[in-house]
């Protein structure tokens, strides 16, 4: 839980670790988290978020990206 809360999403955010679309405090929660951070265009980066990240998540992020685009 604690690695969770690193990348945990900020309020009106959906990058980060966590239940992106959550619209009332009455909501009934699924139990599959997500985590979703852009990784190009490089000026998108979340800096709180993306420089934090594991070096081998990192890399094979931009990798991936990369190759997409």
């Amino acid at each position: 839980m604690e690695e969770k809360q690193k990348y945990w999403q900020r309020p009106g955010e959906i990058e980060g670790f966590g239940q992106a679309f959550v619209v009332s405090e009455e909501q009934k929660l699924d139990w599959g988290d997500i985590f979703f951070t852009t990784a190009l265009p490089k000026h998108l980066r979340k800096p709180h978020l993306f420089p934090n990240l594991p070096l081998p998540l990192r890399f094979n992020s931009l990798k991936t990206s990369s190759f997409i685009l």
